[in-house]
């Protein structure tokens, strides 16, 4: 479906098929982008850093969350030392609105 999706955002920028080969796409590792009727399937394809490091990250500390009357709650960490991991997870949060405002800025360069 990501795929369908990209293809026809491309085709309103008149970017058809014969020209794919000359596009690198980078996205996250989710089965929906990446599975093998997906974007690599027509496309140039790189996997995200930034969000694979953030997974890591994630399961090392074990971030999580819980559902309490039908309702997730706020994420917590199950790691012994909380305060120097809540202060990773505010610096990767903080990277991440730095990422969001130099792409919506358009300073990726």
């Amino acid at each position: 479906m990501v795929l369908e999706e990209f293809s026809k955002g491309l085709a309103m920028f008149k970017v058809m098929a014969d020209m794919y080969q000359q596009i690198i796409v980078v996205s996250d590792s989710g089965s929906n982008c990446c599975g093998a009727n997906g974007i690599p399937s027509a496309f140039y394809w790189l996997a995200c850093l930034d969000h694979k490091l953030v997974t890591v990250l994630t399961i090392v500390v074990n971030k999580t969350t819980k559902m309490e009357n039908g309702v997730r709650n706020k994420s917590f960490y199950r790691y012994k030392d909380v305060q120097h991991m809540l202060s990773l997870f505010m610096l990767i949060d903080a990277c991440k609105k730095l990422v969001e405002y130099c792409k919506c800025a358009n300073l990726q360069s």
